[in-house]
């Protein structure tokens, strides 16, 4: 049965693809996307949110209430529909406040079932689909199952943003625990792992809890794990077989349930050739599920999006001839540089419009001849590139830049396939 969409409705009601924050009685908050047309809500006696496909979990003292959210509108315009929240059990939910138990959603609302609260928020944030497209290309099994992930990019590419993003999707009730094992003193990196204890070695003036049992129930983030040393990969691969520790000093094993994600800075298959990397645990590793992160200058859309979400996290506004260079910039720094850089920017001008300056043109001049290369260039390619960079330096002047580079404007727009502001 269609309802017809109150008018208020119409203007301010919760859409497909907004957002939900999950504030629930415990466990951890999170926001989620509803991508669905349909989701039913449940309560278990369960510690924590869990977000199942068209399934949402929440924790409750009585584990009796069950209620549903349905998208009403016609199908061949699924923008135009709105979404429907009622109790299936007889039983009441609070929205804004008021008793009810069947009511439209509107942007902004807050439903209450017990002491568990959903905000309905229109999706406005960029940062929620910055990965978007990476989650979605994990699935929904892997995602919420306890199977190993091993994340793969380059530096600066927002491997511990996915990490995260994971453990978020996944529902798991623990906390996410990241560690940088690169930054880390080598002698210490058991310890900072699987805790140890008291008087088990100078300095160990108090027993210490590892990141391990930290992450117990939920999920821990080994960023750099290429920098692990030979022995203490043996114990993190015996972890992933038993899922146990034993802290330094202590011969008692603990059992944890702990979901783990990995990231390398270099290719692991490379370090196994040079015996920097165990051959067993790189193939535990690999078998499971692996996560390639393209680089921006790979994919132009992620630089499009990246570039659009720090403008609006930032509060800035690019002329077209500086949006134009940023979108010509390979970015080897990825999304850390360009977020350094805008940042930089906008501090050193005082301005919410920035234009095309100095700053900018320094990038060019960054030395990146260190940076992976997928694959050779062909001569066509180098051409090009010299001919864009030394575009970008000339500041976006065509004829300056053809002048230096010895070619005729017409070649230079050719080479640089330039089709909008171009100086003369």
């Amino acid at each position: 049965m269609e309802f017809e969409i109150p008018n208020q409705i119409k203007s301010n009601g919760f859409r497909l693809n907004d957002l939900i924050e999950i504030r629930p009685m415990q466990g951890n908050k999170r926001t989620v996307k509803l991508n669905r047309t349909k989701l039913d809500i449940k309560f278990q006696k369960t510690y924590s949110p869990k977000w199942r496909g068209d399934e949402l979990i929440l924790p409750s003292l009585t584990g009796e209430a069950q209620a549903v959210i349905c998208w009403h509108g016609p199908v061949h315009k699924p923008e135009d529909g709105r979404f429907l929240v009622k109790s299936l059990k007889h039983h009441f939910f609070k929205i804004n406040g008021t008793w009810s138990r069947e009511a439209w959603v509107s942007r902004g609302d807050k439903l209450s079932f017990g002491y568990n609260e959903l905000i309905f928020k229109k999706s406005c944030s960029l940062e929620i689909d910055l990965f978007e497209k990476e989650i979605e290309s994990l699935g929904e099994k892997i995602i919420h199952s306890e199977m190993t992930i091993l994340l793969e990019g380059e530096t600066g590419i927002g491997k511990s943003s996915v990490a995260k993003r994971i453990h978020e999707a996944s529902g798991r009730p623990g906390e996410f625990v990241q560690l940088n094992l690169g930054a880390l003193n080598r002698n210490l990196i058991e310890s900072e792992l699987f805790g140890h204890k008291k008087g088990s070695f100078t300095g160990a003036n108090t027993d210490k809890v590892g990141a391990f049992e930290f992450a117990n129930g939920g999920t821990i983030f080994l960023d750099e794990i290429d920098s692990l040393p030979l022995d203490i990969q043996v114990k993190l691969l015996l972890f992933l077989d038993n899922q146990t520790i034993s802290p330094v000093g202590s011969n008692i094993s603990k059992k944890l349930d702990v979901r783990m994600v990995f990231a390398s800075g270099q290719p692991l298959h490379q370090l196994v050739k040079k015996d920097c990397f165990r051959k067993d645990l790189y193939f535990r590793l690999s078998s499971q599920s692996v996560l390639k992160l393209s680089s921006l200058r790979n994919d132009r859309q992620k630089k499009e999006d990246a570039l659009n979400y720090f403008l609006q996290k930032l509060n800035i506004e690019l002329t077209p001839t500086l949006k134009t260079f940023y979108l010509d910039y390979p970015w080897p720094g990825n999304l850390r540089q360009m977020k350094g850089h805008l940042e930089k920017k906008k501090i050193k001008s005082g301005e919410n419009c920035l234009e095309l300056d100095s700053n900018d043109h320094s990038l060019v001049s960054l030395d990146i001849q260190g940076q992976h290369i997928d694959e050779f260039q062909t001569l066509d390619e180098i051409k090009r590139e010299h001919a864009r960079k030394v575009f970008l330096q000339a500041g976006g002047h065509i004829g300056r830049a053809s002048s230096i580079l010895g070619i005729s404007k017409n070649t230079l727009k050719s080479l640089v396939k330039e089709k909008a502001c171009l100086s003369a």
